[in-house]
């Protein structure tokens, strides 16, 4: 057993007081006392309900994220929040294929247009699938 100052006492036993401070505590402490059981939950620390989560949430977005790059943002960076806040493309530009999962992947894909920056914008980016990805980056290739 301890005491307020985190010392040992000298003489204690157990985790529990000694017979006669049991006897003195209110019934309350004496059932705290009882020890944790198996089953049971600890509460630790504040929980936030989930109308207070998506407000934490909306807060922390965008620019005023800790993590935020702006305009320094790199690819897979870039065509996440691409797809986060555009969706995925619905259907090709090039050639009007309409987009479905194959394979468990989306098969249009976001490209960047050849001479455009690397920007958070919708027309620096096309919506194509990827046998037109593959051709576009071949007729046009990525400077090195």
């Amino acid at each position: 057993m301890r005491n307020k100052k985190g010392q040992f006492i000298k003489g204690s036993t157990g985790r529990f007081p000694s017979l006669e401070t049991r006897k003195k505590l209110s019934l309350a402490a004496k059932r705290t006392m009882n020890g944790f059981k198996k089953g049971h939950k600890i509460f630790l620390g504040h929980h936030h309900t989930d109308e207070n989560k998506a407000k934490i949430a909306v807060a922390h977005r965008g620019g005023k994220s800790y993590n935020w790059k702006g305009d320094d943002v790199k690819y897979m960076g870039l065509h996440n929040w691409l797809r986060r806040n555009l969706g995925n493309p619905k259907q090709c530009e090039q050639c009007g294929l309409t987009g479905r999962v194959v394979k468990g992947r989306w098969n249009i894909d976001w490209a960047k247009v050849e001479g455009k920056p690397y920007e958070r914008k919708r027309e620096n980016f096309l919506g194509l699938c990827r046998r037109c990805h593959k051709i576009y980056d071949s007729v046009s290739p990525i400077p090195a």
